[in-house]
């Protein structure tokens, strides 16, 4: 007997916000119909990382194969997939792992056995900056598709258990732009993996909505007049603005087209803040301002592609065996070899994510705090960092450059100013971007809600709206 035949049949609706740094799900509130409730999917919060660790990538296929619920789908996938199936038993054997032991772990379970040991296994995280990568081959392409039906699966039924209803419709966010460089060729190749990894995953109906439309959505059930708001939404992986048209006038309605003023995205998120932080003040521990014996100017390209862990290119040069020469190469010929061994230890431990998430731990402490102190003891005993908040306007020079630019652009789109600017998504918490918005806007009201939550939300009430 299959797990979903113990659920209620009356089919529910969710919006689902798969996040470059967090995932949400949501419901309409049984007791309030009126209003949303997120779905705990992890033990403390609604919200759950966006990681995902295994031992083996053949692990992840043979999750997906175990969860599939339609069986025409399980069977093809079986025979399509045997190779990765094959080994993922002989992966369990040797790890000494039984049926009942979990072997794909998510959240923060995920991040804590990859900080165990980063060099034992496979962790990923922010598996959506990938979606519109260029230069994957058909075989990686299909791998971060596994990825995201993985996690897809896994929140999906954490959702089931706990409203104790199948879930067979859902309305997923997306950015105005997916992370890639072939501009709407990497959009058609992101969706495409989201509808495909969507429905391994069980999804029946399947629709998509601008994530900054869905905060927009959510922030316009407070509002008492109509209003013309510039919503901005700085994610993870992506910045995007939307002018829209709202109020009590327009809520009720499900053609909205006349009301969405203007759409631009840029491929800037919380992500790019942390890997320019890492870059600036950690990896001058790590020897990229060392000079070198020769005299000449050491390469930075080593150092940011070890940061940039929401690229896939970038991982893959920079484990390659060229990089590996490289560093050796470095190292030898550098004034400072010590700070060098750091920087091939880094690599030889799978350490990069542990240190850009120290960056990422400082950046949102320093939004509230005048210093913070990153731990990197992981790399040497009693290595550590000291960073501090008037840094931070010349560390983040350029994504905040990035961010105005796209202000601008849609201020020029939509042939107006906004009455108000709503803000939203985990980098909208920093004073900076207030600070951004003032100089560009003025005295205009600054409004947020739940900086994490309130694409979730958006999703959710137009799910309820559309099925």
């Amino acid at each position: 007997m299959s797990k979903m035949s113990t659920l209620n049949t009356t089919a529910l609706s969710v919006g689902f916000d798969y996040g470059t740094s967090h995932c949400a799900m949501g419901t309409m509130d049984r007791a309030r119909p009126d209003r949303v409730k997120l779905i705990p999917l992890s033990t403390t919060s609604p919200l759950v990382a966006s990681t995902l660790f295994t031992w083996d990538r053949s692990l992840i296929y043979r999750f997906v194969a175990e969860h599939m619920q339609d069986a025409d789908l399980r069977r093809d996938h079986t025979t399509q997939f045997s190779t990765f199936l094959n080994r993922s038993k002989r992966v369990l054997t040797e790890l000494g792992i039984d049926n009942n032991e979990a072997f794909v772990l998510f959240g923060q379970e995920a991040f804590d056995q990859y900080a165990k040991d980063p060099s034992d296994g496979h962790y990923l995280r922010s598996p959506k900056s990938f979606l519109g990568s260029t230069g994957l081959s058909a075989q990686q392409l299909l791998f971060i598709e596994h990825v995201v039906t993985a996690m897809m699966m896994r929140f999906k039924s954490i959702a089931e258990a706990h409203c104790d209803v199948a879930i067979e419709n859902v309305v997923i966010g997306r950015p105005i732009n997916f992370q890639g460089l072939r501009g709407e060729e990497s959009n058609r190749q992101a969706i495409q993996v989201l509808r495909q990894a969507s429905q391994r995953a069980g999804f029946k109906h399947v629709e998509f909505l601008y994530e900054p439309l869905a905060a927009g959505i959510d922030f316009e059930s407070r509002l008492e007049r109509d209003r013309t708001v510039l919503v901005v939404d700085i994610g993870g992986g992506t910045s995007d603005c939307s002018m829209i048209r709202m109020g009590p006038s327009r809520r009720v309605n499900t053609q909205r087209e006349s009301d969405f003023l203007a759409h631009c995205g840029q491929r800037v998120g919380g992500n790019d803040f942390d890997i320019h932080l890492s870059f600036h003040r950690l990896m001058p521990l790590l020897g990229s301002q060392s000079a070198l014996r020769t005299g000449k100017p050491i390469p930075m390209q080593p150092f940011w592609c070890a940061v940039e862990t929401n690229d896939a290119g970038s991982q893959l040069e920079f484990y390659s065996d060229h990089y590996a020469q490289l560093l050796q190469t470095l190292q030898r010929d550098s004034e400072e070899p010590a700070l060098l061994a750091r920087m091939a230890k880094l690599r030889d431990i799978k350490g990069n994510f542990q240190l850009v998430a120290g960056a990422e731990q400082a950046k949102v402490n320093l939004s509230e705090k005048d210093a913070f102190h990153v731990d990197l003891s992981f790399l040497e005993p009693n290595l550590s960092q000291n960073i501090f908040q008037h840094e931070l306007p010349m560390v983040f020079a350029s994504c905040l450059s990035t961010i105005s630019q796209l202000i601008d652009e849609t201020i020029t789109q939509a042939g107006c100013l906004p009455d108000e600017v709503y803000i939203t998504g985990g980098m909208g918490q920093s004073p900076l971007i207030r600070s951004l918005i003032r100089q560009r806007l003025g005295d205009v009201e600054i409004l947020s809600g739940d900086y994490f939550s309130s694409v979730a939300a958006g999703l959710t009430k137009w799910a309820n709206q559309v099925f």
